[in-house]
Order: structure tokens, then C-alpha cells, then sequence
């Protein structure tokens, strides 16, 4: 894993819409969800991630990307909010809470394979 650090804007918004894309382009939340919805909501996600410091990609080629915290990592709260009203300006309730809601049970069919 390598720390991604020292990213613009622009990288930063380019990687998260293809983040976005990967997860549009696949079966469940892109039944639901507009794909331009999904995508802009990983933008901001993986813009929150980066500012936290804990956005990892899988080599220099930038194939993969995860976030990795532990439980003594603050998550503060300025990021968190940044991005919640980031995503209310631009993405319909409805869709934030679909994105949400299926963001849950995909979340715990991982961990229940765990």
C-alpha cells in the first residue's frame, strides 16, 4: 500500500469519478442511483478520505485505492461536515439516502463473510 499524499484538486477529483465509475458501472447501487450521482458522490468521499490522510493505492500506477484507519484515528469533524453539505447541494435526498442505505448492506455482507 501506498500512501497517496501530495495530490492537486484536480487528481483528487479524477481519481474519485473513476472510483465513482467503477462502482456505476457494477450491479446494486447503480440499479438505484443515476451513475452522475454515484459519481460525484466519490469525488467527495475520496476527497474526505485524502484530507483524513488515510487514502492508500495499491501501487504507482494507482490500479486500486482503499482508506485504512484504526480505531485511535479522529475522524474530525470539519471533513465530515465539508462533505455532507457538499453532497446535499448537489445530489437529491433521495439518491443520498439510497446511496446510504445500500452503502449499509453491502457493508455488512463483507463483514459477515469475515
Amino acid at each position: 500500500m501506498i500512501k497517496v499524499e501530495n495530490w492537486s484538486g484536480e487528481e483528487i477529483k479524477r481519481y474519485g469519478r473513476l472510483i465513482g465509475e467503477a462502482f456505476a458501472a457494477s450491479p446494486g447501487i447503480a440499479e438505484k442511483v443515476p451513475s452522475e450521482y454515484i459519481k460525484i458522490v466519490f469525488v467527495f468521499i475520496t476527497e474526505f478520505y485524502y484530507k483524513m490522510g488515510v487514502l492508500y493505492t495499491t501501487s504507482e500506477k494507482h490500479e486500486g485505492f482503499l482508506s485504512y484507519w484504526d480505531k485511535k484515528t479522529k475522524q474530525p469533524l470539519k471533513y465530515s461536515l465539508q462533505m455532507i453539505f457538499k453532497m446535499m447541494k448537489v445530489v437529491p435526498l433521495k439518491y443520498l439516502l439510497l446511496i446510504g442505505s445500500t452503502s449499509s448492506e453491502q457493508y455488512k455482507k463483507i463483514m459477515s463473510r469475515l
